[in-house]
């Protein structure tokens, strides 16, 4: 696939599965994402993946589509974890990230 191809698979689809990993255990997990530019934003309850991600903010996303029984494809994203915090320095980036996860449900 051409990058513009995987740019436009990435902003189509808004379920993919996230890998991280944390003193060298794996993790994966589904995630509902909002695109953006060149940003994904996800919301997330404490737990787990963000324990692990806090840890390790390098991680993994893989975005797929099922064409057929044995014909799919898929977008490897390699990530860097930033958590927002509501904070007045990051209001409007928090603001636009709600606003594109609540257009996707």
């Amino acid at each position: 696939m051409t990058h513009s191809e995987c740019i436009a698979m990435v902003a189509k689809y808004h379920l993919a599965r996230l890998a991280c990993a944390k003193d060298n255990v794996p993790y994966v997990v589904p995630i509902h994402y909002a695109h953006s530019g060149i940003h994904l934003y996800a919301f997330s309850m404490p737990g787990k993946k963000l324990d692990f991600l806090r840890a390790n903010p390098r991680a993994c996303v893989l975005v797929e589509a099922l064409e057929g029984k044995h014909r799919w494809k898929s977008v490897v994203l390699d990530v860097v974890f930033h958590e927002l915090q509501n904070t007045a320095e990051r209001d409007s980036e928090c603001l636009k990230a709600w606003s594109l996860l609540s257009d996707d449900v």
